[in-house]
C-alpha cells in the first residue's frame, strides 16, 4: 500500500512538499531529520524546527499501485503549485515552475448567438473551488487563476454544482 502525502507548514497552512511512501512513520521521521538530499525541503524543515513549529503530514490518497501513486503525486504537486503553495519537490521542480494551465478548450458554439463557450479543465475546477472557499468571490478567483471574464459563466455553474453558490 502506497500513501501520497503532503507536508504542511502550520504557520501559514501551506503545503510545501508532496511525496509517496509505503511506511508513513519511517518517512515522516526521515523528513523531520532532514536525511534526504532535497535542500529546499530541508531548509524549510530547519526553519520550522527553529520556530518550534511542527509540520503536518497529511495523507492525500492511498493506492496499491506505485505507478498510480506517482501519477497522483504529480497531480497534487501541480494542484498546490496552482494554489501558489511553496512546493519544494526536486524531481518536479522544473515541471512545477513551467506548469501552466492547459490551453483554453473551446467548445463549438452552443449558445444562440454563436459565441464560443470557455470551460475549466479538471485541475482548474478543483483550484476554483479551493480559491472560492478562501475568497468567497468569483472575480477574485478568476484573477488569481489568470482567467478572464469569459470564464464567469462556467465558474458560476461549477460553484453552484459544488453547493457553494
Amino acid at each position: 500500500m502506497y500513501v501520497v502525502y503532503a507536508l504542511v507548514d502550520q504557520r501559514d497552512n501551506k503545503t510545501f512538499y508532496v511525496g509517496i511512501t509505503d511506511n508513513v512513520y519511517k518517512r515522516f521521521q526521515q523528513d523531520l531529520s532532514c536525511s534526504g538530499t532535497n535542500l529546499e525541503k530541508n531548509v524549510r524543515m530547519l526553519e520550522l524546527r527553529t520556530s518550534n513549529s511542527m509540520p503536518l503530514m497529511i495523507e492525500l490518497e492511498r493506492t496499491e499501485s506505485i505507478t498510480y501513486a506517482r501519477g497522483r503525486e504529480k497531480y497534487w504537486i501541480k494542484h498546490y503549485a496552482m494554489l501558489k503553495h511553496p512546493i519544494t519537490n526536486i524531481v518536479h521542480t522544473k515541471e512545477v515552475e513551467i506548469f501552466k494551465p492547459k490551453p483554453i478548450r473551446v467548445i463549438a458554439p452552443v449558445n444562440p448567438k454563436g459565441q464560443k463557450v470557455y470551460r475549466f479543465n479538471d485541475i482548474e475546477k478543483l483550484v476554483l473551488v479551493d480559491l472560492y472557499r478562501e475568497h468567497h468571490n468569483i472575480d477574485a478567483c478568476l484573477q488569481a487563476m489568470q482567467k478572464g471574464a469569459r470564464y464567469q459563466k462556467d465558474a458560476s455553474r461549477l460553484l453552484k454544482e459544488a453547493g457553494l453558490l
